[in-house]
């Protein structure tokens, strides 16, 4: 019996914690980056933000084509049962 490594519901939590660490480090550290804007702090608090924006744009798609594979999977399988 073949098992699978990684199902995809916990693929999807995974991604789901993932956004919500990404979003919560962006909104702390962007005010960051706004109060002290062209200082050092600032400037690394701004790139900080950027990385953690893109990550949870990069896991938002990600969890959204899953979704949406998942929910093809599902009609298909409902159509072939009829």
């Amino acid at each position: 019996m073949k098992t699978k490594l990684i199902s995809r519901q916990n693929v999807l939590i995974a991604l789901g914690v993932v956004m919500v660490v990404s979003l919560a480090l962006t909104i702390l550290t962007f005010p960051i980056a706004l109060i002290w804007i062209g200082q050092p702090v600032g400037n690394m608090a701004a790139i900080t933000a950027d990385v953690f924006g893109s990550a949870f744009s990069v896991a938002f798609f990600m969890a959204f084509a899953l979704a949406m594979i998942g929910q093809r999977s599902r009609e298909r399988s409902r159509r072939n049962l009829l």
